[in-house]
């Protein structure tokens, strides 16, 4: 059976986030994502997941500075202090939701730095960060971002991404969180990745391209390519981050064509 999640962060954004969950089930939606889950009561949270009996599969660790265009912090050496700040408030956020994987992202290298070094310091913090979470039964994912959305972005093409990956014991549990948006935006050849490094990926997202709409207003092959990952073995959730183009409810039309394309069990 297909598992498909959505990104609250995403969609639904025409409701304040308190209406968000409610809409979420309410369209068929019981997993659920949010980047940064941090402005909310996490104890109020926590009861509307119960509540609406929803479970949170992904949330990203504290960035710093990054969503406002700065460095963010786990690739700058300067930034150790926050850095260790952000994993422990994220594993203290994922423990009490019960999130089985934290997504760190890179962060943005400076004209003026070297990019060598800082990948250096990134995968030295992951491997900590990875260590910590796992502790707790937790994953962690590494995300490759398109340099146009994110200028400047460290892991901003796959070779630097996969680099990364492998150099990180396998026991750490650190996975590709794989978005076929912004891979595609970079040009990647997603059918050929996938056959290579399904066995890496650990998260799946998806909105059409160009334009981060919803399925249908792009021309990527998203129903082609689920069905692709799932006949090669992927057992993750596929989950919606999409820009709607329109209200959210009237935009789901990709659910049943996505359920009627999946591979068959």
């Amino acid at each position: 059976m297909l598992r498909l999640a959505i990104n609250l962060s995403m969609l639904f954004q025409e409701l304040p986030w308190a209406e968000r969950f409610d809409a979420a089930r309410q369209a068929g939606f019981d997993t659920l994502e949010i980047q940064f889950p941090y402005h909310l009561d996490r104890f109020q949270l926590q009861q509307t997941l119960l509540d609406n009996k929803q479970k949170l599969i992904l949330i990203n660790m504290p960035a710093g500075d990054l969503m406002d265009g700065g460095t963010g912090i786990a690739c700058q050496p300067d930034a150790e202090t926050a850095f260790a700040s952000a994993m422990q408030q994220a594993r203290q956020w994922a423990c009490l939701l019960k999130v089985p994987r934290i997504n760190i992202l890179s962060g943005r290298a400076r004209s003026d730095q070297d990019r060598s070094m800082l990948l250096d310091c990134l995968i030295r913090r992951t491997r900590m960060a990875a260590a910590y979470f796992a502790e707790s039964g937790i994953a962690t994912c590494l995300e490759t971002i398109n340099p146009w959305d994110m200028p400047g972005f460290l892991l901003s093409d796959v070779e630097t991404t996969l680099a990364c990956l492998e150099s990180l014991p396998a026991e750490l549990n650190v996975g590709w969180q794989f978005d076929f948006y912004h891979l595609a935006r970079i040009g990647a050849n997603i059918p050929r990745l996938l056959n290579q490094h399904i066995g890496r990926i650990h998260h799946i997202q998806f909105a059409d391209h160009p334009g981060r709409g919803q399925p249908g207003t792009g021309t990527s092959e998203l129903a082609a390519w689920i069905r692709l990952a799932e006949t090669l073995g992927y057992k993750g959730y596929f989950s919606a981050e999409y820009k709607p183009q329109g209200a959210t409810t009237t935009t789901l039309g990709w659910v049943e064509e996505f359920g009627e394309n999946a591979a068959a069990p």
